[in-house]
């Protein structure tokens, strides 16, 4: 969701599933962050993220 208050300012409210993508997303190509299978399989079952991941375009590492 996207509020705007200003001409130059914009305010992003995330809804809480929205912010538990982004903590769980381990890939961002072009930009655009992804869910791998395991991630997604973690961000059921797991109240936090288990492993760090580096966001990098178009691979990830451990």
């Amino acid at each position: 969701m996207i509020e705007m208050y200003d001409e130059d300012v914009k305010v992003v409210k995330l809804t809480s599933r929205e912010k538990r993508f982004i903590r769980f997303s381990s890939v961002e190509y072009n930009g655009q962050l992804y869910m791998t299978p395991q991630d997604f399989l973690e961000s059921v079952v797991e109240a936090e993220p288990r492993r760090m991941y580096y966001k990098t375009s178009g691979m990830y590492m451990l």
